[in-house]
């Protein structure tokens, strides 16, 4: 189990969390979009009722309510920041429907990415504990066996650390 590969995990992770913020980002815009146009054509709004918990005006205040909304409609979370009118329900299913799908899909990448660095782990623990036994039945003296896999720790390092042209089958 390589630093490289575990930084890839993370990078991928990252990258994963960040598009899920952006598209929060998103919808929360677009939530506040939808309570802007039915606030033009004289319907109630969640904003309106969000404002009597708010400075008048406060635009940052109604942007991260409206980020919090659009963050727990594929979570398990809660907010106290509603739909009022049919068109914000009817953004708000569509939001929920989107937001069950990617999110389904963010969890089971970054499922398979752990899974992906558990399976190199055991991949090389197995490998060393065959060592291990086959110097056992081979009755080499335990410290020669400790400094021989010292070594071959070593020399897998190192070829972790290195790509060799051979393993590459795309250059073949």
């Amino acid at each position: 189990y390589t630093a490289s590969e575990q930084m890839c995990v993370v990078q991928h992770i990252l990258k994963l969390l960040a598009c899920l913020l952006l598209l929060c980002h998103i919808f929360a815009c677009l939530f506040y979009y939808v309570s802007d146009m039915a606030k033009s054509n004289a319907n109630h709004s969640w904003t309106e009722s969000e404002v009597g918990h708010l400075e008048a005006g406060d635009i940052a205040s109604l942007y991260i309510a409206s980020l919090h909304w659009s963050l727990t409609q594929a979570t398990p979370a809660s907010t106290n920041v509603n739909p009022a009118n049919l068109a914000e329900r009817i953004f708000a299913t569509s939001v929920v429907l989107c937001g069950v799908i990617i999110f389904c899909g963010i969890v089971s990448s970054i499922t398979s990415s752990f899974m992906h660095l558990r399976q190199v782990e055991q991949d090389r623990s197995r490998q060393f504990r065959l060592l291990r036994r086959f110097l056992r039945e081979h009755e080499v003296p335990s410290v020669l066996g400790i400094r021989i896999i010292r070594f071959i720790e070593h020399l897998v390092d190192r070829q972790c650390q290195h790509v060799e042209e051979s393993s590459v089958t795309v250059l073949r």
